[in-house]
């Protein structure tokens, strides 16, 4: 998952699924082989999993957090309520259609938005005792 870089609702909300780390294991166990890969042995699939960004990250990059430890159906359902309430939020913004209608104002929103938070960040760096705040 990548931080977003457009100042349009449908482009700058990011959600993850996240279920426990046994629940991947044994989903991931459970895959059937794709050919010519044979199946995953157990070492195989944990090294899979280890080779992912960690869910602490996930979940900082993300707009919306889903828990996925359940059924399939519950998935569904939970993100169909998740779409439903950034379909909501983006009516609210006057440039969300402009940015699907004239995909160069969806770049040039989403080019803004990256400059924003660059100079918030180096704002953000540059405040004094900054530094020691983080040796805390």
């Amino acid at each position: 998952m990548l931080p977003t870089l457009s100042s349009c609702p449908a482009l700058s909300a990011w959600g993850a699924a996240l279920s426990d780390e046994d629940t991947q294991l044994a989903r991931l166990l459970a895959r059937p082989p794709v050919p010519p890969n044979p199946p995953l042995s157990q070492d195989e699939a944990v090294a899979r999993m280890r080779a992912q960004m960690p869910l602490a990250e996930k979940v900082d990059y993300a707009t919306a957090v889903l828990r996925n430890n359940g059924t399939e159906a519950e998935l569904r359902t939970a993100v169909a309520a998740q779409v439903a309430i950034w379909r909501s939020h983006s009516k609210r913004w006057p440039t969300s259609w402009a940015c699907w209608v004239c995909p160069p104002f969806g770049l040039l929103m989403g080019l803004l938005k990256l400059g924003q938070r660059w100079l918030a960040v180096r704002a953000e760096n540059s405040r004094p005792g900054k530094g020691e705040r983080n040796r805390l």
